[in-house]
């Protein structure tokens, strides 16, 4: 892309205007790492008009993601959340609007794209709203919850979007959100970075586990679980490397790490391993992260993380 195309960022989750250059990606993208608070992003950056029209197409709203509307609903589970008022920003086509007012919620779904309007209308017989999150008239505190699911990357100003979200929450209310974020295992065990297949030119902001620490207590937001990622910390080193799993690292694991488990466990335990009981896994893995050369830190097995915080009473 001509350079006059490209413009400087400053970073989105501090306001510095210190960026460190990361790398190029093979699709021609520019990521910068900000000195003061290690939030990563693009700079210099195709203008936002430019990101935008992608979302106009009717192809980029077809791909519903039926995963992450079951996730959604395994989360509200774990938190014992009841029906109540639910707002889904960025909804798409509204299939989790659509399922969760069967469901006896008022969920209410919004997304600037006249195309997903249009879908969620001819589709779903539903109306959403097409509008920004700060360009609406809701009261505040009016939603038990708030819904972002693979939004935050793409937005100009996550602050802002969060401190919103936190206003239209009732004290106590609880939100959900899904983006990809930098601390998983593909990318950090990568030879080659610049070929990440997340390095796409509408995800302009990139989280670590860090980061979104940071954004959600930035922006008021307590008790944060990282859930369907395979969460995990990393302590001391060497042969005193402490593995601490997250809720449901073990099997995270077992699902997407086979090909790592099983010869671990042949070589550790002499067997194979679906046989492993969740202690093995952890031992082993623990294992795998030190041959890795992992630095202390916190990490996840999947790029995709979901997320779940309350609004403090």
């Amino acid at each position: 892309m001509p350079p006059s195309k490209l413009e400087e960022i400053d970073c989105a989750l501090c306001g510095s205007s210190n960026p460190i250059p990361v790398l190029s990606s093979k699709s021609g993208l520019f990521l910068a790492r900000c000195a003061q608070c290690d939030f990563h992003f693009y700079s210099p950056r195709p203008r936002i008009d430019q990101i935008e029209s992608y979302y106009h197409g009717e192809d980029f709203y077809q791909k519903v993601n039926i995963t992450a509307v079951e996730i959604v609903m395994e989360i509200l589970a774990h938190h014992k959340i009841q029906p109540g008022k639910l707002l889904d920003v960025g909804c798409g086509v509204g299939s989790l609007v659509a399922l969760l007012q069967k469901l006896g919620w008022q969920s209410v779904g919004m997304d600037t794209s006249p195309k997903a309007a249009e879908l969620a209308k001819r589709e779903l017989g539903l109306d959403i709203l097409q509008a920004h999150l700060g360009d609406t008239t809701f009261e505040p505190e009016t939603f038990d919850v708030v819904v972002l699911l693979a939004v935050l990357e793409h937005v100009v100003k996550p602050v802002d979007m969060m401190a919103q979200v936190w206003d239209l929450l009732k004290p106590g209310g609880l939100v959900v959100f899904s983006l990809p974020n930098l601390d998983n295992l593909s990318y950090i065990l990568m030879p080659n970075k610049a070929e990440y297949s997340w390095f796409i030119k509408e995800h302009i902001n990139h989280f670590t586990l860090k980061t979104l620490r940071t954004l959600l207590q930035k922006t008021g937001f307590r008790n944060i679980n990282f859930h369907m990622c395979g969460h995990f910390t990393l302590e001391g080193a060497g042969d005193n490397l402490k593995l601490t799993p997250g809720p449901g690292y073990v099997r995270v694991v077992r699902k997407m790490l086979p090909h790592v488990l099983n010869p671990l466990a042949r070589e550790i335990f002499s067997k194979e391993g679906a046989d492993l009981t969740d202690l093995e896994v952890l031992e082993a893995m623990a294992q795998q992260a030190n041959a890795w050369k992992l630095p202390p830190g916190e990490y996840s097995v999947s790029d995709a993380v979901y997320v779940s915080a309350f609004k403090a009473t």
